[in-house]
């Protein structure tokens, strides 16, 4: 194993400033194109999602997204953005988050649709 390597992903992961969003609505100014990227659960489920940069309030994060089968789900709402504008970086969307207490509703004005996310 690659223990530097490992260190230095540790120690990137870990410097985000990673987007969180609770219950509320909010005007996100995206910063860049998604990358794939996924995520690694301790039971060593990976669940494939994009990553983009974004701006919330003049503040700065990372924000992720797993890869949904659905146009309601929060990539497919993302995805149909992109399609209609020819790219998501430099868009801005209203983000609506709704929770039940166990899960977020997403639903991204400019999409039209909803999304809920376990």
């Amino acid at each position: 194993m690659d223990y530097n390597k490992e260190v230095k992903e540790l120690e990137a992961y870990q410097s985000k400033n990673w987007f969180k969003p609770k219950p509320g609505t909010y005007k996100v100014l995206i910063l860049s194109e998604p990358r794939p990227t996924e995520y690694k659960a301790e039971d060593g489920k990976v669940t494939p999602q994009i990553e983009l940069d974004i701006e919330v309030n003049l503040q700065h994060y990372t924000w992720t997204a797993p890869k949904g089968l659905t146009m309601a789900s929060l990539y497919g709402q993302l995805m149909k953005i992109g399609k209609d504008r020819g790219k998501l970086e430099g868009q801005t969307i209203t983000l609506i988050v709704k929770s039940d207490g166990k899960k977020n509703d997403y639903t991204v004005v400019e999409a039209n649709v909803a999304a809920t996310v376990q």
